[in-house]
């Protein structure tokens, strides 16, 4: 009763109505809006709520050292979630007091968030972070948070993509593949944009070896409005660089844009903002020791 009385003294002065809209409006997948609306509830099951409801477990988990696993602690404070949030496009700084309950937190978040777009990349990347503590805790399986941030970027775009409606587009566009490791000696490098509506494009680079081991990884964010080509080849761009950078010079470029890869493989070079970003990427190509482009359908 303590727990709830804290919470219904946090949501005073906001509208249950707004509380939940925030969650039901979000362009996400039912699982995920599941999910959300649980934690909102604080039902999920962390091992400091198991403990309170009289169940045999440890509430301290050594994944987050002696610490109680709370909701607070396994989402938003530990270590690594802090760092997954803080470096975000969301930016959020988490408090580290030890009396702040989610609900809480999550109540704040709703009276600052003014764009709707957050709310989608915000719940999907909770998701991501519950799944990050359920292969340790089931698996005892580390997942990067790099890869949490990739696959809650992935989530945001796939879906809006998903429910757009669409035209009649040509077969190389509707061709799906699955992910193929390349040939000894080679690393592949899979770029892919997601374009938000508040004019932000998101950038994902992974980079793979003949033995599916993950050299290196990234993702960031660049402010405008770009078309979906043109924030296909920006992408191209960085993770062209970012493999560079990293030593790996015999390069499988692969994209999801087919019309980007049929320029760079007939070496079009147009006077136009995605021509520029082709001879960027011709030119760093250039300096690899090897480079091969190909495209691969959305999966």
């Amino acid at each position: 009763m303590k727990a709830k009385s804290m919470d219904d003294a946090a949501t005073s002065s906001i509208p249950s109505s707004k509380i939940y809209n925030n969650l039901w409006n979000t362009k996400v997948p039912s699982k995920i809006k599941l999910f959300g609306w649980r934690v909102i509830h604080n039902s999920i099951a962390v091992r400091g709520a198991l403990a309170k409801r009289c169940m045999k477990v440890d509430s301290n988990f050594s994944c987050f050292g002696e610490t109680e696993e709370s909701l607070i602690h396994a989402l938003a404070q530990f270590h690594e979630a802090h760092i997954v949030w803080y470096v975000s496009p969301l930016r959020l700084d988490i408090p580290c007091s030890s009396s702040l309950s989610f609900c809480e937190w999550y109540y704040s978040l709703v009276t600052n968030f003014k764009e709707k777009t957050r709310w989608d990349l915000f719940w999907c990347i909770l998701w991501g972070k519950w799944l990050k503590r359920n292969a340790f805790v089931f698996e005892k399986r580390k997942i990067e948070i790099v890869d949490v941030m990739l696959k809650a970027y992935g989530l945001v775009g796939e879906f809006a993509k998903a429910n757009e409606k669409r035209g009649v587009v040509g077969n190389s566009d509707q061709i799906i593949q699955t992910w193929s490791p390349p040939r000894l000696g080679f690393y592949k490098v899979n770029a892919d944009a997601t374009c938000f509506n508040a004019n932000v494009v998101g950038l994902r680079v992974v980079m793979r070896d003949s033995i599916r081991d993950v050299m290196a990884a990234t993702c960031c964010t660049m402010k405008g409005e770009f078309k979906i080509v043109v924030a296909g080849a920006l992408a191209a761009r960085h993770a062209l660089t970012i493999a560079m950078e990293s030593g790996l010079l015999q390069i499988l470029l692969e994209m999801d844009t087919s019309i980007l890869c049929h320029k760079l493989k007939n070496n079009i070079r147009e006077t136009s903002t995605l021509g520029s970003i082709v001879s960027d990427i011709l030119y760093l190509g250039s300096l690899c020791s090897s480079i091969e482009f190909s495209h691969v359908g959305k999966q």
